[in-house]
Order: structure tokens, then sequence, then C-alpha cells
């Protein structure tokens, strides 16, 4: 959270401060969040993960299919188990977004 205050602080302080950004974690994204709520104009601020954090506070995050990861983990690896010398095509997995107060 500190590391996403002060990097926000820094562009914040640029000649030119962001009009959004998107962070690679929610704890990154509320740190930026603490930064910003101060400053004019308003920044939109959007996280990664979709933590129950995320949720209590209304940062809009990047929710990531979970159970669809956890099921591919278990393919990869039943296939591994089994002997299969051939894995499993590449899967895409489409994300989220889920928009809250601050995006």
């Amino acid at each position: 959270i500190a590391e996403g205050e002060w990097s926000m602080r820094d562009l914040l302080d640029s000649g030119e401060p962001p009009t959004a950004v998107v962070c690679a974690s929610d704890s990154l994204a509320l740190g930026a969040l603490q930064a910003v709520r101060a400053s004019d104009p308003a920044v939109a601020v959007v996280g990664f993960d979709d933590t129950p954090v995320a949720a209590a506070v209304g940062l809009t995050s990047v929710s990531q299919p979970l159970g669809d990861a956890a099921a591919r983990c278990v393919d990869l690896l039943t296939a591994v188990l089994d002997g299969n010398q051939q894995y499993p095509e590449p899967v895409l997995l489409q994300p989220s977004l889920v928009l809250r107060q601050t995006a």
C-alpha cells in the first residue's frame, strides 16, 4: 500500500499528472487511492484481483476467473500425472472489470 501511495504521489507531482491509473494489485491501488483522495482534478484508480478489501472500499478492480484457472491447473496436472506427453492447448481466460466508485 505504501509503495502505491509513494508512486502515485510522484505521478501527481510530475508536470502532467495522470487522469487514471491501473495498478498491478488491489494493494497498490489502495495506496494510490490514498494519494489521489486529496488531489485536484480527480484521478481514476483501478486495481487488480478484486479482493474483498477492494469491494469494501469501493475500488474498481479487474477480477480473474479463479474457478476456471483452478480447473485449468487440475487439467494440466492430470495430464502430467497420466503420462500424457501432449499438453492441452493454452487457454486465455477472460477477466472482467468490476466497476465501483473509483473509476
